[in-house]
């Protein structure tokens, strides 16, 4: 594209300097020790604590590590199981799961534990997600500060931040960069389009099983991208479209032989879901949540948060801030620059994604104004002398209107698109500070000074949480060799989202026995079509009574309706964990089972109960 294609030629080669093999040693090292201290709370602890939250969301990421080692472990299908959710099971291909990377740290799941192998899987993707940023902005400037600074900016961005806190799938981003550096070297490069085409086939498949929802954006990214560069150099991308069809036929060719058992598990499997898995319009970029600092920031004055907990959706989804300093210094490079059409493709595709992640209609400070969020692409007005204006709006409302109106792009959460738009300002700060190479001292100076200014507002929280995960001693306790392998234990509490301790207790027990509780999305009747909650069954109900202190088993209907029920699981072992009301629903359990129950580990177990 135009003469930045200069920065490609070079190899790697700013101002003489050939990047050396020291030198390229330094940004992992550097994200490591970042990333080892953001989350040193967990470190402390890496077997008893988890990174993130005490939530539903990290417990279950814990159970997909333990699940996916234990497939590899007894050779079993990993994409499907009924260990959870018992009998009826799950879909993983549904869920927020990331079977590639469970698969891979399973070595380490079972050699030191499901907790352990989460704090590496969070903390590697952190790592590796800065540095295949770092990989593609140096192929892109060839400056190493530069890019330095833009794998900073993705790896270490808000968006990974707050997504560290519960959503492991969404901070496995290390492959878009990845993507998107094949991408370019077929389209912009030309060269080995076959093999290169056979290359990113090879990683969309990669994407698709370590998650869905980031291959959505990926996609959404890629296309954004090809459609801004064609409109904004139309002569020089015409030359490359036949160049960029034998290998994207490859591309396409490879990914649907690499993930055709994984797409038939998860439209024709069991369990499969067919509608929606979250409300439109409910976790979304609010209109001031670009400008102001959240609870995962370290510099987030109370008067702030104050505005952010009227955002719509969770915390756990406000991942858009950039601050104001840094707004206005991406407005000044995307002025000052505006002939570099690297810089104008960024812009304008961040400020589409930004509009994207808006939703439906544009919240401000947690209202809904019923504004079409694709009214604001007439924010691209003002650059009609260098921007293909037309091109951007119909880009923005065709995008708007896809995001909530197509099958499966629906289930994408708008707020989650901010991660390529993070990663197209690691670009654009990247060739800032490449245009100031060569400059004189006090230039150098001025540009650190300035960068620390609009980058330390978005500083990661310094104590960030981690969530007890140790569980009762009886689940890590040789004693479980008592309870039958691959045997179906009723574990009271019945797991559920607002009550996970079981799930991590099962994966701490190495997966040993299948439950009938748990969280994960699955398939239910209309007209929701989707739920998160455990089937409905007449022992959940009465655990519930017993919790409520009415006796459950005062009707002889109820008391056999549980038992029928427990008889049709073919249950072997009872275990009632810590909880709330833990006394009355002993008794009740031990009336309806007969005989007291054993104190082992701090649970009560009926043993042998079939």
């Amino acid at each position: 594209m135009g003469h930045c294609l200069m920065a490609f030629e070079n190899r790697g080669v700013v101002g003489g300097i050939t990047l050396r093999p020291v030198q390229n040693a330094v940004p992992p090292i550097l994200y490591t020790l970042l990333a080892l201290g953001t989350f040193r709370a967990a470190w402390a602890h890496p077997f008893s604590t988890a990174i993130g939250g005490e939530t539903g969301d990290t417990f279950q990421n814990i159970w997909w590590l333990a699940w996916l080692a234990h497939a590899v472990q007894h050779g079993v299908n990993p994409l499907t199981t009924n260990y959870m959710d018992y009998p009826t099971g799950l879909n993983l291909m549904w869920n927020t799961s990331y079977p590639l990377v469970g698969l891979a740290m399973s070595p380490v799941t079972l050699a030191l534990g499901p907790v352990f192998a989460f704090n590496a899987t969070m903390t590697l993707a952190v790592i590796l997600s800065a540095w295949s940023a770092w990989l593609l902005i140096t192929r892109l400037t060839g400056h190493f500060v530069g890019a330095l600074i833009g794998g900073l900016v993705y790896g270490f961005s808000p968006f990974m931040i707050t997504q560290s806190l519960a959503h492991t799938q969404m901070t496995l981003v290390f492959m878009p960069p990845l993507i998107f550096l094949v991408l370019h070297e077929i389209v912009v490069r030309g060269r080995r389009r076959l093999l290169l085409g056979m290359l990113l086939g090879l990683l969309l498949a990669a994407q698709l099983l370590i998650g869905e929802e980031v291959l959505a954006i990926t996609a959404l990214g890629a296309v954004l991208f090809v459609v801004t560069g064609a409109a904004i150099e139309p002569d020089r991308m015409r030359e490359r479209i036949s160049e960029l069809l034998p290998g994207g036929l490859v591309a396409g060719l490879t990914f649907a032989v690499a993930a055709a058992y994984p797409i038939y598990v998860q439209f024709f499997g069991s369990q499969r879901v067919q509608h929606a898995t979250h409300p439109p319009n409910i976790y979304v970029s609010d209109a001031v949540s670009f400008l102001i600092p959240t609870q995962a920031q370290q510099f987030a004055p109370q008067q702030a948060l104050a505005v952010t907990q009227r955002f719509s959706g969770n915390p756990f989804e406000w991942n858009s801030y950039l601050g104001l300093a840094l707004l206005m210094l991406l407005g000044l490079i995307a002025y000052r620059q505006r002939r570099n059409p690297y810089i104008r493709v960024a812009a304008s595709a961040a400020a589409v994604i930004a509009i994207w992640s808006l939703g439906v209609t544009v919240h401000i400070a947690g209202r809904d104004t019923h504004l079409p969020s694709f009214a604001l692409s007439l924010v691209f007005l003002p650059g009609w002398r260098f921007l293909p204006v037309r091109v951007l709006v119909v880009t923005t409302f065709v995008g708007w209107a896809a995001l909530w109106q197509l099958p499966l792009l629906d289930n994408l959460l708008p707020a989650r698109l901010m991660l390529i738009a993070y990663l197209l300002i690691g670009v654009m700060l990247a060739i800032f500070v490449a245009a100031q190479a060569g400059r004189r001292r006090s230039a150098a100076l001025i540009t650190g000074a300035l960068l620390a200014v609009v980058l330390i507002p978005l500083t990661p929280v310094l104590d960030f949480p981690a969530a007890p995960a140790a569980g009762p001693g009886f689940f890590q306790s040789p004693i479980l060799s008592r309870i039958p392998e691959g045997s179906v234990a009723l574990v009271v509490r019945i797991a559920t989202q607002s009550h996970p301790q079981p799930l991590l207790w099962q994966a701490n027990a190495g997966m040993r026995y299948r439950m009938n509780g748990g969280y994960a999305i699955v398939p239910a009747p209309p007209p929701n079509g989707v739920t998160f909650v455990p089937p409905h069954s007449a022992v959940g109900e009465a655990i519930a009574e017993a919790i409520a202190g009415r006796d459950p088993l005062a009707s002889q209907v109820q008391r056999q309706a549980v038992s029928a029920e427990l008889s049709a699981w073919h249950v072997r072992t009872v275990i009632l964990g810590p909880m709330a009301s833990q006394d009355r629903v002993r008794q009740m359990l031990a009336s309806l089972i007969g005989g007291q129950p054993e104190l082992d580990g701090g649970v009560w177990v009926w043993w042998d109960v079939a």
